[in-house]
């Protein structure tokens, strides 16, 4: 009787347990050859400074677009993909004292000094190869990129060139990489599971070089979509050398916290749509001898992006 009761008990558990491991997802990339899309992305970005007890805010909002293109998927199961961005805009509002400005790669012939480093990789395709689990490796840029984009940054006032080298260190391969790795996430090998998240660190450049910390999150699968969480913590990189404009040294003291909700394609687990927001806040601080004593300028940056895939 005793050995029949603990075999009943035994026999519950799995039961109850049976239900929690069905929950785990193999998340893979399932591409074919001459597979084609485009990814969408729409940044809006809020910047606030206080100087000198005058605030001054900045508005602006960029929308980016790449193509992708399977060119092979090798007997490992690993996919070939070229990429390139293929479409730009910028709207913006008092950036820099510069006032109102507007470009669109589509409409716009005339490409204006903020826009030109941006319009220098356009069409410009780099390939890479993409595991079933979203490693990227591989990463080749398009031959004489790097100086193409380097030469049109240097023929911009200083001004001009804090954004437009930001946008050059994107343009080698190392860098273009950190572009596909906020496009495209890699899954736990051992497959999703809810309320186990994994962690995937990255970085990125916006005139600060910044460490994110991800956590990604499997919440529900459904024949429309896997639903993904994240949340992240920001944290400038040490020893980010000071920046340097009219003369004078720029340094930054930055940190801040990034979440999202993404909704993934069951049949490739391509991002469908996803939406960021990133907070960060701190300290700018300008020396030179231009200035009777350095300057400590209070910032906060609240950054609002989406994703969506064509």
């Amino acid at each position: 009787m005793k050995t029949t009761r603990i075999l009943f008990v035994i026999a519950m558990v799995l039961a109850i347990a049976a239900p929690a491991e069905a929950k785990k997802v193999k998340l893979q990339y399932k591409l074919k050859a001459g597979d084609q899309f485009k990814y969408e992305v729409r940044t809006q970005q809020d910047n606030v400074q206080e100087i000198m007890g005058q605030t001054n805010s900045t508005t602006s909002t960029s929308q980016s677009s790449y193509g992708f293109n399977v060119k092979e998927v090798t007997a490992s199961g690993d996919m070939v993909l070229s990429v390139a961005l293929v479409e730009y805009g910028l709207s913006a509002v008092n950036p820099g004292g510069e006032g109102e400005m507007k470009f669109n790669s589509l409409t716009d012939t005339i490409v204006p000094n903020y826009a030109k480093s941006m319009v220098a990789l356009l069409n410009e395709y780099y390939s890479f190869t993409l595991s079933p689990f979203g490693k990227i490796s591989n990463v080749i840029a398009p031959e004489g990129i790097v100086e193409k984009v380097n030469k049109v940054v240097e023929s911009l006032g200083d001004q001009m060139k804090m954004g437009a080298q930001a946008v050059g260190a994107t343009a080698s391969a190392e860098g273009f990489q950190k572009t596909l790795e906020g496009l495209i996430i890699s899954f736990p090998e051992a497959g999703a599971e809810t309320k186990k998240p994994w962690e995937l660190e990255s970085e990125t450049n916006q005139m600060v070089a910044f460490k994110v910390v991800s956590k990604f999150e499997f919440i529900n699968s459904s024949k429309d979509a896997n639903e993904i969480k994240m949340t992240a913590q920001v944290t400038q990189k040490p020893g980010t050398p000071p920046m340097e404009i009219q003369g004078m040294n720029m340094t930054f003291e930055m940190v801040g916290a990034k979440e999202g909700s993404l909704l993934l394609d069951p049949l490739t687990n391509l991002i469908k749509t996803g939406t960021y927001s990133t907070s960060i806040s701190g300290t700018i601080s300008i020396d030179g001898p231009q200035l009777p004593s350095p300057m400590s300028i209070p910032m906060t940056s609240l950054t609002k992006e989406t994703i969506t895939r064509k």
